[in-house]
This record gives structure tokens, C-alpha cells and sequence, in this order.
């Protein structure tokens, strides 16, 4: 036997989880091997050193404890793993609408004319959403004119909750087994 094979297996005999056959090689080993022979005797004086020591007892609630901590641990973690994820997405994403906002920005650049007719289009179509509050605006000043406000309000009310209600039963899962036609 080896000494590096004779100084595993000391641990496990002073534990007395050797195999009988391997205890007695060990033995015969430490008879042989003048070092082996002292390292055994340091491990069975420090082995009777704690033999009658009594191991100390957690207070109480020290289990919970650990295991709320390790469970905020987790949360942390986990808050810190969608974070990451969370981030390097956006990142992707910046880094991928970075090129073709570069390449409109050359273009635009280039040609001025561009530039000028984004513009153009973009006020024409805020005149035309303007247009459309104020139609708005004047179709309800008309149809309040002739009704009285509570009528209005229950009236709306009204309407919010059956389209409230026709989004609740068209969103809703469909129970197994029934299948949805179009």
C-alpha cells in the first residue's frame, strides 16, 4: 500500500467506515512506516480530542432563518437574471435599430428635400387628427345639446360596460375540447 492510499483510508477507519480487509492492510502498512505510524497516532490524538465534544445546538429558528435568506437569495438572483436578460435585449435591439436610424440619417443628409417633405407629411397628418378631435368635439356638443347629462353618462356607462363584457367573453380561454371556428 502506498502512503498517499494509507493516509486517505486513516480517515475512514478512525470513522469505521473501512472494510475490514482494507483496515487490516492500513494496519500492516502503519507497522511498516515510520511516518504513516506517526501521522496515524497525530489523527487518533486529535480524534480523541473531539470524541467528547458535544455538538453545539442551533437556536431556535435557525433553520427558517438560513432558509429565508437562501430564498431571498433565489428571488435576487433571479431578479438579477431577468435583469440581465432584460438588458441585453435592449441592447440587441439598440444595436440593431442603430444601423438603418444611421442609414436614414446619411440619407437625410444627402438630400435635404427628404427632410422637408418627412416634415410636410407629418404636420398634414396632425392637421388631420386636429380635424378629427374637432368633428368630434362638435358631434358631441350636438348630441349633448338635446340630452341631459344624466341620461349621457348613463348612457356611456353603459356602453363601457357591454364592451367590457364582449371583450371578457372573447379573450377568455375556450374550454378543452371546444374548438374555435372563423
Amino acid at each position: 500500500m502506498s502512503c498517499l492510499k494509507a493516509s486517505e483510508q486513516m480517515s475512514l477507519a478512525l470513522d469505521a467506515m473501512l472494510p475490514e480487509e482494507e483496515e487490516d492492510a492500513l494496519h500492516a502498512h502503519i507497522a511498516e512506516c515510520a511516518d504513516c505510524a506517526a501521522e496515524w497516532r497525530a489523527l487518533q490524538s486529535m480524534n480523541s480530542l473531539f470524541a467528547d465534544v458535544q455538538p453545539a445546538t442551533p437556536p431556535p429558528g435557525f433553520s427558517a432563518q438560513v432558509m429565508s435568506r437562501v430564498r431571498q437569495h433565489s428571488r435576487r438572483a433571479t431578479l438579477v437574471r431577468r435583469g440581465g436578460v432584460f438588458t441585453i435585449g435592449l441592447l440587441v435591439v439598440a444595436a440593431l435599430a442603430i444601423v438603418p436610424l444611421m442609414t436614414m440619417i446619411s440619407v437625410a443628409m444627402q438630400n435635404p428635400t427628404i427632410v422637408q417633405a418627412l416634415f410636410g407629411a407629418v404636420r398634414h397628418v396632425a392637421d388631420v387628427f386636429n380635424t378629427l378631435a374637432r368633428a368630434i368635439g362638435l358631434l358631441a356638443g350636438a348630441m349633448l345639446a338635446g340630452v341631459s347629462w344624466p341620461v349621457f353618462v348613463g348612457y356611456v356607462i353603459t356602453a363601457a360596460t357591454l364592451a367590457v363584457a364582449w371583450f371578457r367573453i372573447i379573450l377568455r380561454p375556450m374550454p378543452t375540447g371546444w374548438e374555435r371556428t372563423t
